[in-house]
């Protein structure tokens, strides 16, 4: 177990990198990503198969490439995650209709049924995570944070 950052060094500002925000995100993603690995354990998935699974839940039929900028995935690694969804029956790829290099990918009815007891159960260790937040906490939290993964405007904007 990782030692809690003192309140006042977080509070101060502190320059040393304990204290920092981007250390802080880290080891708050570090905690919570502990707890759900610890759902998956034995479901033979990966939060990456998870994160697919979730895009396919809103948009079906994306292409690896959209679901690489819909999910942050690295595009190799993008490649390993489908074809391991492939082999166990959670997603497929099929032609994209008037492009022949490029395949959509698409969630299996047994995708879905997987994704739909895992998603309760990891949504449970969320909400245990940030269950020291208030509910106006989460909301501003969840919001800051979106604002933050906007794109950087590009040169001239």
């Amino acid at each position: 177990m990782t030692e809690a950052i003192p309140e006042k060094a977080i509070e101060a500002g502190d320059s040393g990198s304990m204290a920092r925000i981007g250390f802080l995100l880290q080891r708050a993603h570090h905690r919570l990503r502990e707890r759900m690995v610890a759902v998956l354990e034995g479901s033979g998935l990966h939060l990456g198969h998870i994160a697919i699974l979730a895009a396919l839940v809103e948009s079906e039929g994306l292409t690896q490439r959209a679901l690489v900028e819909r999910t942050g995935i690295e595009k190799s690694s993008m490649v390993l995650f489908v074809d391991s969804l492939e082999r166990q029956g959670l997603a497929l790829r099929a032609h994209r209709p008037g492009d022949r290099r490029a395949h959509n990918v698409m969630l299996t009815a047994e995708g879905a049924r997987r994704l739909a007891i895992l998603g309760p159960k990891l949504a449970a260790a969320e909400d245990s995570f940030l269950s020291v937040l208030s509910a106006t906490d989460r909301a501003d939290l969840a919001a800051m944070l979106a604002r933050l993964d906007q794109p950087e405007p590009g040169p001239g904007a």
